[in-house]
């Protein structure tokens, strides 16, 4: 496994690598100002088989050992007797609807992440203050809405799990050396303005192994340290 940055270094890259006042002190898009006109047509050229290809996951209100809180999910009005109601009723319920409800973060949900979701030192993007992110309105800045427009780039997958030959264990992170190797192995450069996707292989171990590789790792940390312990 590669060696996790030290807290002084993590301190020093949000320094040294930070895009605030890149684009100006009211900028709200971040890097996505790196996806120009000319990249979207660039991107677009590079489209041979137009085969749709999803990164969405399925969810489930099911509590599996990676829900952080369980999403809710309940019909407001189904079909069910929809085929024997009388004509008045038929015309009263034209069609179906259901209510979703669920927190947008954790493994188990596919999501975008809005600069305010993390804060720094009390800010976030730009140098905003964290009590822009109110709990009687979300985001009042830099929210996800900003990407109303759709984000459209060349998509470069990196994949990390392929060229370890295995899926990365929990707790084990993606480091600069990492993408630095999988770029000579694939061919490929990842460019200002691309959509990066990296492949850990975390997905492909859960729907082989039911539990969480997290919880078996932190599990077999409780084992070790209970056997430490003297019995009486």
């Amino acid at each position: 496994m590669a060696t996790a940055p030290t807290e002084a270094q993590v301190r020093e890259y949000m320094r040294t690598l930070s895009n605030w006042g890149r684009w100006g002190k009211d900028d709200e898009l971040g890097t996505i100002n790196l996806i120009t006109p000319a990249k979207r047509a660039g991107a677009a050229k590079l489209v041979k088989d137009g085969v749709s290809v999803t990164c969405a996951r399925p969810w489930s209100t099911e509590i599996t050992p990676e829900t952080t809180v369980q999403p809710m999910r309940f019909m407001v009005d189904s079909g069910e007797g929809r085929d024997h109601d009388s004509n008045d009723r038929i015309l009263e319920r034209r069609g179906a609807a259901e209510f979703i409800g669920m927190v947008f973060h954790g493994y188990a949900i596919t999501h975008v992440d809005a600069p305010p979701h993390y804060f720094w030192q009390g800010q976030f993007y730009n140098g905003r203050s964290s009590n822009l992110v109110t709990s009687r309105e979300g985001a009042t800045v830099n929210s996800v809405e900003v990407l109303r427009d759709g984000v459209v780039s060349r998509g470069v997958l990196l994949d990390v799990a392929a060229l370890k030959g295995r899926w990365l264990e929990a707790g084990e992170g993606v480091m600069p050396e990492d993408l630095d190797a999988v770029e000579k192995a694939q061919g490929v450069r990842v460019e200002a303005g691309d959509i990066l996707l990296i492949r850990t292989g975390y997905y492909a171990r859960r729907l082989r192994e039911p539990r969480n590789p997290r919880e078996r790792r932190l599990a077999s940390g409780a084992r070790r340290f209970d056997a430490m312990v003297p019995r009486p």
